[in-house]
Order: structure tokens, then sequence, then C-alpha cells
């Protein structure tokens, strides 16, 4: 076997073992070594912190939605902290006053991150909850969330965000059938030990275990669980703390969302290196499989494909060029037939994989040029 063939074929490997690969080892790792979670119904303070801006559409019924959540709501007081909103969400806010929730008004916005600091400095929960102003929680998410709480191990707990279409197309059912595939890894991997990361528009921690962000970090729901983990403590997901969600039905949305979450994958790998060691992190594993892994995989896929022109002498090889030329056909077909009823599952699939791992690219060139400072794109976090 040439020098050529091996590039290739390693390649290859781990492209599989990336999409393929973990999630089977780390589902089969779930079920033989997987550590239960001591959860019982227990109600301690908690404070739900909304970081908003111009968001006066969406506000009015996410403070409902929270205070008639089944949780004492005399055990619950949100946070709104207002960054640079020039719209009505003050108004709306300030008329829930009496029903403890709380405006923090900055004139000029200083980034989500900024608000998720001053809203935890303010807050007087034992448990903090994070939440965005668009989705929706189920009634029993917040007792569901603190009911984890009751093991001591665990330090942070990330719900379940359930997206919903109205359409049918390529790419909103592609990035449900993506997005079914992560909470099936984010699972197993919280049953090991812990999730690598959470899910922006719900979760949970421990007010103590907070530690300041940066003020230009794009994922807080990345970097916050992350040093919690460093800290000695779990982060778990559960499928039962629901939130819903709109899933956008325009390929051109999704791509400047993934595009802003891969950009936030390098910037916070960036920030936290030694997360990548399995002697100080008990999730470097996971989390080289899982999250770095895939931000090499678009590159694995040129230069295979690359390799594969200077090979096809051997039959084996025309089949490789094959199997990738129709790939992209499917994927092309997908894109065809974004907005059609009639495209299918498989051409959807590879739709979704291309746009991925276009977006992994486009994010590696906005974090290397730091190019993303808009920090208050609103959008679903699948990363």
């Amino acid at each position: 076997m040439t020098l050529l063939e091996i590039i290739m074929w390693t390649s290859i490997g781990v492209i599989i073992y990336t999409y393929l690969g973990y999630p089977i080892t780390v589902g089969l790792a779930s079920r033989f070594f997987g550590k239960t979670v001591e959860k019982a119904p227990i109600f301690p303070s908690i404070t739900v912190i909304i970081a908003a801006k111009n968001e006066e559409t969406t506000i009015e019924n996410k403070i409902i939605n929270i205070l008639e959540s089944d949780y004492p709501v005399e055990l619950i007081d949100i946070i709104v902290v207002s960054d640079g909103s020039t719209d009505q969400t003050n108004n709306i806010v300030k008329k829930y006053k009496r029903r403890n929730v709380n405006l923090i008004n900055y004139p000029i916005s200083m980034g989500k991150a900024f608000a998720l600091n001053k809203g935890v400095a303010k807050a007087n929960g034992d448990i903090i909850v994070f939440a965005d102003a668009r989705q929706q929680f189920d009634k029993y998410a917040l007792k569901e969330l603190v009911a984890n709480f009751n093991d001591s191990t665990v330090g942070a707990v990330s719900g379940e965000l359930h997206l919903i279409s109205n359409e049918a197309n390529s790419s909103s059912e592609g990035v449900g059938l993506y997005w079914k595939y992560e909470k099936f890894i984010r699972r197993s991997e919280s049953l090991i030990h812990s999730s690598v990361g959470a899910t922006g528009a719900i979760y949970a921690i421990r007010r103590k275990l907070y530690s300041l962000l940066p003020q230009y970090t794009i994922l807080d729901d990345f970097i916050v669980p992350m040093r919690i983990v460093q800290q000695g403590y779990r982060v778990i997901f559960d499928a039962k703390a629901k939130a819903y969600d709109k899933i956008f039905n325009k390929s051109k949305q999704e791509f400047a969302r993934k595009v802003r979450t891969l950009a936030g994958n390098f910037q916070s790998f960036a920030m936290i290196p030694e997360l990548f060691n399995p002697v100080r992190t008990k999730v470097a594993f996971q989390l080289f499989s899982h999250k770095f892994l895939r931000l090499i995989v678009p590159y694995l896929v040129l230069l295979v494909f690359g390799i594969n022109f200077f090979l096809l002498a051997k039959p084996i090889y025309m089949v490789t060029m094959l199997f990738q030329i129709t790939f992209g056909v499917l994927a092309i077909m997908g894109l065809i037939t974004e907005n059609k009823k009639y495209s299918n599952k498989i051409s959807r699939l590879c739709y979704t994989f291309i746009l991925l791992n276009l977006a992994a690219i486009v994010g590696f060139i906005k974090f290397s040029t730091k190019s993303y400072s808009d920090v208050w794109k609103k959008a679903i976090e699948i990363s």
C-alpha cells in the first residue's frame, strides 16, 4: 500500500469514526458502564436568567411561561438583563416587577456574556436556570431540571430542546434528524460522566459553581458547563426537561447559525485548551471525539477527494470516487428540493452533512479573523 493510500484510508477511517464509530462506542459504554443520577423532587430557590436584546415579541410570553411552571412560584425569581434593547422589551418586563421579575438594563449593548455575568451577580437562587427569550419551557421543565441536583455530584443539567418545523424541506428536516442523533450522543455521554456542553435554551447550574465569562464569549452553554466539569462535577443531559423551538426553514439561516456555533467551538478550545488533557479533564476523550474531530472532517473529506484522483488506476478507487460523486449529487438534490415536499431522507442527510462541513470551514475563517463580533444571533445551538 502506497503512502497516498494509507493517508486516504486513514482519513476515511477518521471520518467514519467521527460520525458513526464514536456514537456507537459512547452508546455501548453508557449501557455497560453508565452512572445513574440520584434524581429526586427537591425545591431549592431558583433564579431564571434571560439575557435579552430587542425581544418585545417574545419576552412577555417567556415570563408568563416561567411563572406558570409547575414549580412553587414563591421560590422563583426572574432576572431579565436587557442589553442595549431599543424596542419595548424594558417596558414589558417592568409590568411584572411585583411578580419577582427584575430588570437589569444596559443602554449600550455589551454582549451576551456580559449580560449573563451581571445577571448571575444579582441572583439569589441556589440554582441558576439560563434561558433564551424565544423558546418555551414545558410546564414541568424546571422541576425536572432541579431534581437532578439532589445528586451531590451533579453541577449542571441540560434540558432537551424539541425542534418543530412547519414545513417539510431538506434543510429543516435534515437538521431535525441531526439533532436527534446529537441528543443520543449527549445522553450517552451524560451517563458515562458528563455531556460535552449544554443546550443554551435550557440549562441549570449550582450558583456557587459559576465562573465569570470573558466578554466576547460566543458559546456560554459550552464554557460554563465545561468549567463546572473542571471543578469535579458532572454535567447531565435530562430529556424530561423540555423546551420547544422552531427549526429554520431556510438553509441560509441554518448555515449562518452553524457558522457562529462552530466559530464558537474554535474560540472555546483556544480559551480552555486544558480540556483536552485527559489527566486534568474527565471528558477529554469525549471532547476530542465529539467536538474536535468534527472540525477537521471537512479537510479530510477534501483530502480524500483529492487523493482519489491519483489512484483511479485501481478499480477500488473508481468505486470510492463514484461513491463521493453520488454523495455530492444527492446533496445537490437536497439543495434543489429544499422547499419541496417530495425531497427524500437520503438527499436531506447528504445535504445537511455538506452544509455542516462547509460551516466548519467558514467558522474557522471567522475565528481566525476574529469576525464573529455579533454575539446576539438569535439561533438555537446545535454544535
